[in-house]
């Protein structure tokens, strides 16, 4: 006759259920940010809840809290955009952006971690720490929209000098950023590099003469898709200053000719694009008389032509 033992092994963790050496519970917000055209340096606040207190003497009231490097893996910390696109950001410890706070693994120095006192038990303590933000420009004009980074932020609580700092409680740190869009035009010499400051322009013919020509240069930076239109307050023509003689005049965007007829009404499409860097995309202007000037009577021939540049 054969016997057959059936042993079984009952296994269950009881690390779930285990019991805090410290008793601390973390809590904090999310945070939504917007992003500016300045450096931001922004104030958050964590909770420690020190609901039991320690094993007598000065046990259990000291903590420090620790924060990962979220979804870069790195402490060039990143948030990412639903198309993966990126922008940075950092977490410190004090408002200068003296420390980058880091996992208890990685930190080194005092500047890395934050750290309480939490003397009394069934008490909330709060401590500081900061988030930095780039500017737009700095961000080298990411693209408008919202990115997300979740960090994990772990609490430890002091229990005695030989086991010193141990495990308490985690919670993730999910922060929403976003960019507005935003478009830049500037009105240059032919060939300049982009100045946020020059948006307008006098091309001066001075004695005109029939297939004059003469440019400028327009230039979009833009964290959006965008398209530019034009608008001549005489549809096309220099008008005389006291008389309702013109001269005709064409107008060429990177080679290609732009119909300014009927644009004072219905602005005329003079280009688009995608996002830019920050020395944005060229657009080369070039105007050139068609008139026989010769005929006309003489003065002061003018038009006033505005370029907009619009968000997609």
């Amino acid at each position: 006759m054969k016997y057959i033992l059936l042993l079984l092994l009952l296994v269950s963790s009881i690390s779930a259920y285990a019991i805090k050496d410290c008793d601390y519970t973390l809590t904090l917000n999310n945070a939504t940010i917007q992003v500016t055209d300045i450096d931001q340096v922004i104030q958050r606040e964590i909770t420690a809840n020190h609901n039991k207190g320690g094993n007598g003497g000065r046990d259990c009231m000291t903590y420090r809290v620790y924060f990962g490097k979220g979804l870069a893996n790195s402490y060039q910390r990143k948030a990412y955009s639903p198309t993966n696109r990126t922008m940075n950001y950092n977490l410190h410890r004090l408002v200068n952006m003296a420390g980058i706070l880091k996992e208890q693994a990685d930190a080194l120095s005092a500047s890395e971690y934050l750290e309480g006192s939490a003397p009394q038990n069934d008490t909330n303590y709060q401590s500081s720490f900061f988030v930095s933000v780039p500017d737009i420009a700095e961000q080298n004009f990411a693209q408008s929209g919202t990115y997300t980074d979740t960090v994990q932020v772990s609490l430890y609580g002091y229990v005695d000098p030989s086991r010193g700092f141990v495990f308490e409680d985690s919670v993730s740190l999910t922060l929403l950023f976003i960019i507005p869009k935003k478009i830049l035009i500037s009105l240059i010499d032919e060939g300049g590099v982009f100045d946020e400051n020059a948006t307008t322009k006098v091309l001066d013919f001075g004695f005109m003469s029939q297939f004059q020509e003469q440019g400028v240069d327009l230039r979009i930076v833009s964290n959006t898709p965008y398209q530019v239109k034009a608008s001549s307050a005489n549809n096309g023509n220099l008008k005389h200053a006291s008389q309702n003689s013109l001269v005709n005049y064409t107008l060429k965007v990177n080679g290609s000719a732009v119909s300014l007829t009927s644009s004072s009404g219905i602005p005329s499409t003079v280009g688009s694009g995608i996002e830019t860097s920050t020395a944005g995309d060229r657009f080369n202007l070039r105007f050139q008389i068609l008139s026989n000037i010769n005929t006309l009577p003489a003065g002061l021939y003018q038009d006033q032509i505005t370029l907009t540049a619009i968000a997609n």
